[in-house]
């Protein structure tokens, strides 16, 4: 597992650690040299390939043409027949005619073999062809050839011409080509009415002239390759670790011709979205979708021009009475679905995905925003939507009663909370997480939080999380229930990682310390520090970070245990010294052996919805009551492995009131030197009506809530 950074021309690699990995070049770097990549490239991964596709580039095919073959023919004796003749004439003049004895003797039956009545015509070439042609014999096939000047040849023969065939540039039927003939001699089968293949050209392969097999071959005189430098480009995992990024040898047209085995559909275009299904590489480009060969990412030709195979290319557009250019595509529900500006299709449910059997069809008609690529989460896929300044979100499912498309919006009850246009989209099914990121608030994630048993979507909320003024976010990502997040901040960039297990603790403390950048004793070295003075007598612990604070960022520092700071205790460093590349901090104690924790401290708030009371609605579920007046005396929370909890009630044009839990309960069992969490019930008075009153509870510190 890696992150990739494209930037400035350049691609980089960095393992899960933050650790830089080795990157080489040999071609293809030029792919990358356009500005506002997070805009233009677009990555999937399929095993050690990881395909990047630059969207601003229009894909283009290969001026290499297939090379010609000189003018050449060939002259195959198929069968002998007694007292008739067989002639060659070569642009209207005959050069070469042998008459077969009539078998009145016994001695006639070897001039009737077809390798000596071939050998008998090539004696009249090899006297009679006009200069610059040449012939050569094998058996009873004679190939003529002429390296400048093209030329006319015709044969005669017993029985309607069918004794001997001429091979020149066509033939009717598969069934006229020797079985002898010179390797790469190229002629193209028209066809005729007892076969259903016509039109496909065939290459012989063997050993100078000799013996060997016909091959399917791409007409010569045209373009058959893609032109590499404009299509997606591979960064490759090398076998010791390090990375290669360079440009692929894409698949070649290698039958047919333009009319019978064509380009792709997106050669000439720009490619809006690639994708990896069902053993297929896909691209979107303009109304089509493209899939590759099955289990031949690279290649998207026809295998053979005579039928419609398996695992041949797949080239569909939708059909709609709108322009439908499709810009995202996200496999979903045994199926793809298809996001254009407007609309949304699906492919069919067929069980296998073949040139023949696929089927798109228009679902949902739902206006999108698609700068940020949607998301799927089990069963639901998540799309963004412009509100004026301002951003929704819908959830894409199938009704699996009515079996009907529905993309209800999970953002209608907070129209102005997403801040701006939707950049970037991505979700956890471990935690049942949707991340946000918009273009207006850089420094923000929306987190849409949500549960469901079974089909039913029991509870869901939407919550923001704040990296601060310094730190911008670049992106984030899921990987299983960690979240990973690249910031900005003054010294660089950063990947922190949020565990979102409600499980975790630390690894020798049995709390989790909640603080921002974290790091603990392990991760960086603590000294006595002798040129400091302490304003207590005390010793002076240096310790180095491995990032660099902003000016008004907050430090603190937390006892773990087995040390002699009580642990939970927190500290605040006397100094900070930033006048390097990363920070270095001076504390009033001795930390030397002991265990700690560092990081910046940061503020959790939930404030509570209106509380309204329900009663259950004739046709089921429940109904708000919002008529008459709703008088609230007090609340009562109730907790688990809590260590603090801040409840501030804030009635209308009153003052704020404060409630503090801290897990000392009264009556409570408690040890010595350690931090209280517990749970229980917390109670606090509120004395105001429903509709006048906020209320928030708060935790600013490290310890859980």
């Amino acid at each position: 597992r890696y992150n990739v950074a494209i930037e400035d021309g350049d691609l980089k690699v960095y393992d899960m650690e933050g650790v830089e990995k080795s990157v080489d070049f040999p071609n293809g770097k030029a792919y990358l040299n356009y500005s506002n990549p997070k805009d233009i490239f677009s990555c999937v991964t399929v095993a050690d390939y990881t395909f990047v596709l630059n969207k601003e580039i229009k894909t283009a095919k290969s001026e290499a043409i297939k090379a010609a073959r000189p003018f050449e023919a060939l002259i195959w004796v198929r069968q002998g027949a007694y007292g008739s003749n067989y002639a060659i004439s070569v642009d209207d003049v005959q050069v070469a005619s042998y008459t077969v004895p009539d078998g009145g003797t016994a001695s006639h039956s070897t001039s009737v073999t077809t390798t000596n009545i071939a050998a008998q015509l090539q004696a009249g070439l090899t006297s009679n062809l006009p200069a610059g042609i040449t012939s050569t014999r094998y058996g009873s096939t004679i190939h003529i050839s002429s390296a400048s000047t093209d030329f006319t040849i015709k044969g005669s023969s017993p029985n309607g011409g069918t004794f001997m065939r001429v091979v020149k540039e066509s033939v009717q039927s598969f069934s006229d080509l020797p079985s002898v003939a010179i390797d790469g001699f190229f002629v193209e089968v028209s066809g005729d009415n007892t076969s259903e293949f016509d039109n496909y050209y065939v290459e012989f392969k063997g050993t100078g002239i000799s013996e060997g097999v016909w091959k399917e071959t791409v007409k010569s005189g045209e373009e058959y390759q893609l032109d590499s430098s404009t299509m997606p480009h591979a960064l490759i995992r090398q076998a010791d670790g390090s990375f290669s990024f360079e440009s692929i040898e894409w698949g070649e047209r290698v039958v047919g011709d333009l009319d019978s085995a064509p380009f792709p559909s997106f050669v000439g275009r720009q490619i809006a979205d690639i994708f990896f299904y069902r053993n297929r590489l896909g691209f979107a480009s303009d109304e089509n979708i493209i899939f590759s060969k099955a289990g031949s990412f690279f290649d998207f030709f026809r295998g053979t021009a005579t039928a419609v195979l398996d695992d041949d290319p797949i080239d569909n557009g939708v059909s709609h009475v709108k322009v439908s250019l499709i810009k995202q595509v996200v496999p979903f529900n045994e199926s793809l679905l298809m996001f254009s500006d407007q609309t949304q299709f699906q492919t069919g449910d067929a069980a296998t995905l073949t040139a023949e059997t696929i089927s798109i069809n228009a679902t949902t008609e739902y206006e999108c925003s698609l700068k940020a690529k949607p998301v799927g989460v089990g069963k639901y896929v998540y799309f963004a939507t412009n509100h004026g300044n301002y951003s929704g979100v819908r959830e894409y499912y199938v009704d699996k009663d009515t079996e009907s498309e529905q993309a209800g919006e999970v953002t209608a009850h907070v129209p102005k909370y997403l801040k701006g246009k939707i950049r970037s989209m991505v979700a956890s099914s471990s935690e049942d997480i949707l991340a946000v990121l918009t273009e207006d608030d850089l420094t923000t994630i929306y987190i849409y939080k949500f549960y469901f048993s079974g089909d039913e979507k029991l509870q869901a909320s939407w919550s923001v999380w704040r990296s601060g003024d310094n730190a911008e976010v670049l992106d984030c990502s899921f990987i299983e229930s960690n979240m990973y997040v690249k910031l900005s901040r003054e010294d660089g960039v950063h990947l922190e990682v949020v565990n979102l297990s409600a499980e975790v603790a630390e690894e020798d403390w049995d709390v989790r310390v909640r603080l921002d950048s974290k790091v603990n004793h392990n991760d960086v070295t603590a000294t006595i520090e002798t040129n400091v003075p302490s304003p207590t007598g005390s010793t002076v612990t240096r310790i180095p970070l491995p990032y660099k604070l902003a000016d008004d960022d907050e430090l603190e520092l937390i006892a773990g245990p087995d040390g002699t700071i009580t642990k939970g205790t927190i500290l605040k460093p006397l100094t900070v010294d930033n006048s390097g590349e990363t920070s270095i901090t001076y504390f009033d104690a001795d930390l030397t052996g002991q265990k700690f924790y560092i990081g910046r401290p940061y503020t959790s708030r939930y404030k509570l919805s209106r509380l309204l009371m329900r009663e259950t609605a004739p046709n089921g579920g429940q109904n708000a009551v919002t008529q008459g007046r709703l008088q609230l005396r007090k609340a009562e929370v109730i907790l688990a492995d809590t260590g603090y909890l801040r409840v501030e009630v804030t009635p209308l044009n009153r003052q704020k009131y404060t409630y503090v839990f801290t897990g000392n309960v009264i009556g409570g069992g408690s040890i010595i030197g350690e931090v209280a969490i517990r749970g229980g019930a917390m109670s606090f008075p509120i004395l105001a009506r429903n509709t006048e009153v906020d209320i928030e509870f708060i935790n600013d510190t490290y310890l859980p809530s």
